[in-house]
């Protein structure tokens, strides 16, 4: 059934995507729709073809924080954890004070041992956060693709970072 199981995943990005590729052709610099594809690229475990649409993003606007934001999930995804670090601070940069890219930042920084930098961050995107805020458990597309479970060397399962096969893309 696998072979099957590829089949249909293949078949359904293919439909899922096809209204923005069209979108494309008719408007190569629509950044919706590249971010748009890139989720869907990023979801269906295609990083390099994500990581093109959100590179391309920021072809006309280098502070484009969404794109900057989706660079780093993809290369936390793929435990290149230093490289999403540079990626969410130039998130940050771009949407300074915005709670989600602090907790992406922190969750690269605490992937990368440096606690009391990661502790620092979480909590200014507490403070920053509107009150009521639920961060997302981990990357996951939207809040609908999660991986909540067990943390790792003792990390806050709700903090934890981001499991195999799972994408975080905040598209704003």
């Amino acid at each position: 059934y696998k072979g099957e199981l590829e089949d249909l995943a293949r078949q359904r990005l293919a439909i899922l995507s096809a209204a923005y590729r069209e979108k494309l052709k008719k408007d190569p610099n629509d950044v919706g729709a590249m971010a748009q594809l890139g989720i869907l690229y990023g979801e269906y475990g295609l990083y390099a073809e994500a990581l093109e649409q959100f590179e391309r993003m920021l072809g006309d606007d280098t502070g484009n924080a969404a794109a900057h934001n989706n660079i780093g999930n993809i290369r936390f995804m793929r435990g290149k954890y230093e490289e999403a670090l540079q990626a969410y601070t130039a998130s940050l940069q771009a949407a300074p004070g915005d709670p989600g890219i602090m907790v992406n930042l922190a969750r690269s920084l605490q992937k990368l041992k440096k606690t009391d930098a990661a502790k620092k961050r979480f909590q200014e995107a507490a403070a920053s956060a509107p009150r009521g805020t639920a961060f997302p458990p981990g990357p996951g597309v939207d809040g609908r693709k999660t991986n909540r479970g067990e943390g790792e060397n003792g990390e806050d399962p709700g903090a934890g970072g981001a499991e195999e096969g799972s994408f975080a893309a905040r598209a704003r």
